[in-house]
């Protein structure tokens, strides 16, 4: 589930909260990104200590740890963006994210530990 809810509350009545609620489709760090593939703007001054989403792309090896069927078309964005290069996430998962993308003849990459 999503922390946006945490959010509502403490932000200034000029942001479009309804935005963030209705079309949040995952995040990174605090960071939502929405279902138009794009970052929710948080005002200026609103602060999020966090590791900001562009320096993402320039860490060799970001590791995103997900599981849910729901996550598919966050996971797939996030991907795309070079926000993360491993992903670690369950056969259902997977099948979801490549059913997202379009890749239905392809079987996936498992790995099983013992």
């Amino acid at each position: 589930m999503l922390s946006k809810e945490i959010y509502i509350d403490v932000l200034p009545p000029s942001v479009n909260t309804q935005r963030l609620l209705d079309h949040a489709i995952g995040d990174i760090l605090g960071h939502f990104f929405l279902d138009d593939h794009t970052v929710f703007p948080f005002p200026r001054d609103f602060q999020i200590i966090s590791l900001a989403l562009k320096d993402l792309k320039d860490i060799a090896n970001t590791i995103c740890i997900a599981f849910g069927t729901h996550k598919a078309e966050a996971i797939v964005y996030a991907a795309a963006e070079r926000y993360i290069k491993t992903l670690v996430t369950d056969e259902v998962t997977a099948r979801a994210i490549i059913n997202h993308v379009g890749i239905a003849s392809h079987e996936p990459t498992v790995h099983h530990r013992r």
